[in-house]
């Protein structure tokens, strides 16, 4: 498969950037500590400062692959980080990615995870050969169901009992994207 990695790309009001150690005290506060951020996510709100540092020193680690991809979202002109985008799982023989994304609450419903899901996903479909990008969201987690809608996702059933996080058990909702059915032109800066 094509691949690329990590890189820095910008948005209308976002810069997408690898993180880096320095984002730790940012990436606490906003959203990793917080229990409503990740309330839907695989891993429990970090207690300390000292597990992101770990968990950033790993990333860091792994941007040095061409196929790890893996963005900060950051708000420009006051440089916030709010959350990130992942590529959290690849299947090379069919071209597949699985995109995980968590954003802090304070930053809900302004618009900012659609913006930044939908240039990465544009950008994966023209620096890569992947065929189909999907997500998955627990059946209860409405505003991610609206954010892979608003992006253009197709929601493709639910998967029974088939995703667990902070939230329990549940039913899962399975979205996909096919190359053919989002490429644009990438916005020029």
């Amino acid at each position: 498969m094509k691949i690329s990695g990590t890189t820095y790309l910008e948005t209308n009001r976002l810069f997408l950037r690898p993180l880096s150690v320095a984002d730790a005290p940012q990436m606490f506060e906003n959203w990793a500590s917080d229990a409503d951020s990740t309330h839907f996510l695989t891993w429990e709100p970090h207690n300390n400062l000292e597990d992101v540092w770990d968990n950033i020193k790993i990333r860091e680690n792994k941007y040095l692959l061409d196929n790890f991809y893996d963005w900060g979202i950051v708000i420009k002109g006051t440089n916030t980080l709010i959350g990130t985008i992942t590529v959290v799982h690849q299947d090379n023989r069919i071209k597949m990615f699985e995109i995980g994304y968590v954003i802090g609450k304070s930053w809900w419903g302004k618009g900012y995870l659609p913006e930044a899901l939908d240039y990465i996903v544009n950008y994966l479909f023209h620096a890569t050969d992947v065929r189909r990008i999907e997500a998955k969201c627990d059946i209860r987690n409405q505003q991610s169901k609206k954010v892979l809608e608003k992006c253009g996702f197709t929601f493709e059933g639910i998967l029974r009992q088939r995703s667990y996080s902070n939230a329990g058990m549940s039913d899962s909702c399975m979205y996909s994207i096919l190359r053919n059915e989002s490429i644009k032109p990438l916005l020029e800066k």
